[in-house]
């Protein structure tokens, strides 16, 4: 059996990455997808939740709302990519994670013991992509399995 990690973010490049592994997979029945959104935990921070040099903390209750917020927005991204990867003819699981992208999905492909990786490249220009990078080029870079990036 083949087992292929595809990480999501929710864009427009979900979709073309299993409309790709449809074309290349969507016809043999030992392929599984196992679709991955990261999420990133942590409360975000704005001039406005700062007093002077005093830092406004956030209730508990509203960090709670923000996460839950948060997971319910990776649950539909991971069941929208799901639903796409099966109409493309594969079978499909998901799973959500908690942490920074490039690492969690070169520890999750690890842990499941996959044969592949396909993401979609996110197409940042040549000065964001030199100081930023994009998850994809990471992924490349430190995955100890193949990765496809699907632009």
């Amino acid at each position: 059996m083949t087992k292929i990690l595809m990480p999501v973010d929710g864009s427009d490049h979900d979709a073309k990455t299993a409309a790709f592994l449809g074309e290349m997979f969507g016809s043999k029945a030992d392929v599984t997808v196992e679709v991955l959104h990261v999420a990133h935990r942590g409360f975000p921070t704005t001039p406005a939740m700062e007093v002077g040099f005093i830092p406004v903390i956030p209730s508990t209750s509203a960090i709670e709302q923000w996460e839950k917020g948060i997971r319910e927005e990776a649950e539909n991204i991971v069941e929208s990519a799901k639903r796409t990867v099966e109409a493309a003819g594969m079978n499909a699981s998901y799973r959500i994670a908690w942490g920074g992208a490039p690492e969690v999905i070169e520890q999750v492909a690890e842990e499941d013991g996959v044969d592949l990786i396909a993401i979609g490249s996110r197409g940042a220009g040549q000065i964001t992509g030199l100081f930023l990078g994009s998850v994809s080029d990471r992924v490349l870079h430190r995955a100890k399995v193949p990765v496809l990036v699907v632009r």
